[in-house]
């Protein structure tokens, strides 16, 4: 979220209670915070993951397994590789019927289906 103006409003406006972290999203952001070599700044990362733990529901349901190979299938068929903890997020929200809020445009947008939005202003 890094202070983002433009990703605060978005959250004011839809309310924080409609809105969730996945499992799988918290996952990466762990690796993120674990992969920094600062240690002061990784520090300052996993305060912004605890915020982020206890503001939001965190979604532990696993996707259909179906959809998630389904997805991946089709995803190699055209050749547009995503990486799998993409798809078992995109997967998720395919299942729960959910939208992906994310920055990550060009992966979410290879897979069919998958509703998202970029919050972010450039």
């Amino acid at each position: 979220m890094r202070k983002n103006k433009s990703i605060i409003q978005k959250f004011e406006k839809v309310g924080i209670n409609q809105c969730a972290i996945s499992l799988f999203s918290l996952c990466e952001l762990y690796f993120g915070a674990y992969n920094i070599k600062n240690k002061t700044y990784m520090s300052e990362e996993f305060n912004k993951i605890n915020f982020i733990s206890q503001k939001f529901c965190i979604i532990q349901d696993i996707p259909a397994p179906e959809i998630f190979g389904q997805t991946k299938a089709y995803l190699y068929d055209t050749g547009k590789k995503v990486d799998d903890m993409d798809i078992l997020i995109g997967s998720l929200a395919l299942t729960k019927g959910m939208i992906v809020v994310t920055d990550n445009v060009k992966h979410f947008s290879r897979m069919q289906n998958v509703k998202f939005e970029n919050w972010m202003e450039r």
